[in-house]
């Protein structure tokens, strides 16, 4: 559309230009997030990423692999909470703050992760309960199919 001062240059000003164009993705990250969708693809097709279906089986996989992974955090938090926050304080004082800072973020990493495993936990619980209500209802539906058979 020709502008009208009859120059041919667009009207100013320009109407601005959506800074991120693509909801739920970063500003700049459309390519990043392209080429992880690609991997992902990429990968479910050669069998190193499962499809997991909604269903019993799948969801009992997904189960399955946060059990795993709180275990994991768990082994973690016991084998190095005493390390993190056990250094012994020396008789200078630098060694003596030093020692008690690190004492102190180590104490903050196990809270933190001690939050992390008690949210991983009620998302286990959370799953546990999908997965149980959706087979009761899936029973109360055949149940009601055989009764009008």
């Amino acid at each position: 559309m020709p502008a009208q001062d009859g120059t041919g240059n667009p009207d100013l000003p320009l109407p601005a230009i959506d800074e991120n164009p693509t909801p739920g993705i970063p500003a700049g990250g459309e390519l990043r997030y392209a080429n992880q969708l690609r991997t992902n693809a990429d990968a479910k097709v050669s069998g190193q990423l499962e499809d997991i279906a909604f269903d019993e089986d799948g969801v009992n996989k997904v189960i399955t692999r946060l059990l795993e992974l709180y275990d994991k955090l768990d082994q973690h938090r016991e084998r190095d909470s005493y390390a993190l926050e056990s250094i012994f304080e020396r008789d200078d004082p630098v060694s003596s703050n030093y020692a008690f800072a690190a004492n102190r973020g180590g104490k903050a990493y196990i809270e933190a992760l001690e939050n992390e495993l008690d949210d991983l936990k009620k998302l286990i619980e959370d799953v546990e309960r999908i997965r149980d209500e959706r087979l009761w209802q899936e029973e109360q539906h055949v149940e009601v199919i055989e009764r009008q058979a």
